[in-house]
Order: structure tokens, then C-alpha cells, then sequence
């Protein structure tokens, strides 16, 4: 689990819980937000150069995730509308 941050939005910036899970060699990921949960749709991630990807609806805009991951953290972005936002993550302790 991950706490995550996304800022810079005309919405403002967000915070929750990241989750990523491995059944079969298949990754899932979930975002906890205000309450709810967004599934990132087409999650790719790839152990051998630590990317991430993948796609979810906010409100009926898509939206595109793109991100490495360190060893505690997660940097990337993402991109909506034409705009890209900052995406990071720290590994909950």
C-alpha cells in the first residue's frame, strides 16, 4: 500500500491509498479516493524497468497514469484534458 498525492488539479490536489496487487503475474491497482475507489483500468507494470501504466475514469473524463516505482517511492504523473499533474507515492510503513 501506498500513500499517494496528486497535485496541482483545477480541482485541487488529492491524496489517499494507492493499492497494488499480484494474482497470476497480473498487477492490479486501485486508488482510494474521498470515500470511493477508482480501479486504473489496463494497469501494466513492468518488474524488469519499474514502469507503470494505465488508464481510469474521473468523473467521465479519462484519465492517463504513468509512473516509475523506486524502491519506497513512486514518481510520475498524471494526464487529463491536456494536462499532465504530478503523481507521487511513498510506501506505507
Amino acid at each position: 500500500m501506498w500513500d499517494y498525492s496528486i497535485t496541482g488539479t483545477p480541482e485541487g490536489d488529492f491524496n489517499g491509498v494507492m493499492t497494488i496487487n499480484e494474482v497470476d503475474k497480473m498487477h492490479t491497482a486501485k486508488l482510494a479516493l474521498n470515500g470511493g475507489e477508482l480501479t486504473i483500468e489496463k494497469f501494466i507494470y513492468n518488474k524488469e524497468n519499474k514502469k507503470m501504466s494505465g488508464e481510469f475514469d474521473y468523473q467521465g473524463t479519462p484519465v492517463y497514469f504513468d509512473a516509475v516505482m523506486m524502491e519506497d517511492t513512486i514518481d510520475g504523473g498524471v494526464a487529463a484534458g491536456g494536462m499532465t499533474f504530478p503523481f507521487k507515492a511513498t510506501r506505507k510503513k
